[in-house]
């Protein structure tokens, strides 16, 4: 009924998902029965530490990176030099997360009235999100804020398409500044 384009759950420990493009998963709402389907990556009562870095993740129809847990959620994660747009909603941090770092990240974009760029609430150690870009504010809570820069939407764009070549990043240089990753170079 669901799929999930990378999931892992059941505490894998110091998992590294790094420089993959993670796109196109499932079904947009109006052709699933009126609900979004399918998350790019997918942390489900999982990531006992760990790396998520460089990764190109765009157009899935729900959330391009989902941080959650139920029980026991991502804790001590580093979220890192990624490039998020286009997703139903680019990333959350929910339910049991704990002492994650979301840093350096470039989020653009979002599908869902353009206002869910980081969001979420969770219960354990707040995240860190620190020297990120944006362009829309974070609604968020449990969170260590500081450094980030949020840009208008018309400032920060991503044309084209990265599996055939043609993949551009338009934005301001406060965001390429925060980004200094190598996944776009």
């Amino acid at each position: 009924m669901r799929s999930t384009c990378v999931g892992y759950k059941h505490s894998p420990v110091r998992s590294t998902i790094t420089k993959n493009w993670i796109h196109n998963c499932g079904v947009l709402g109006p052709y699933s029965n009126g609900q979004p389907d399918a998350h790019g990556l997918y942390t489900s009562n999982a990531a006992n530490s760990g790396d998520v870095s460089d990764n190109l993740i765009w157009d899935n129809a729900e959330q391009g990176i989902n941080g959650y847990g139920s029980s026991i959620g991502p804790h001590g994660v580093i979220f890192e030099g990624d490039v998020l747009w286009g997703n139903g909603r680019n990333m959350s941090i929910n339910g049991e997360t704990s002492g994650n770092t979301v840093r350096g990240n470039l989020f653009l974009d979002p599908l869902i009235g353009n206002d869910r760029n980081l969001s979420g609430s969770s219960n354990g150690a707040p995240t860190n999100v620190v020297d990120n870009c944006l362009d829309s504010a974070i609604k968020a809570s449990n969170l260590r804020e500081s450094s980030n820069v949020s840009v208008p939407d018309a400032s920060m764009s991503a044309s084209g398409d990265p599996t055939n070549g043609t993949f551009s990043l338009n934005t301001t240089s406060a965001c390429l500044a925060k980004y200094s990753r190598t996944m776009l170079k």
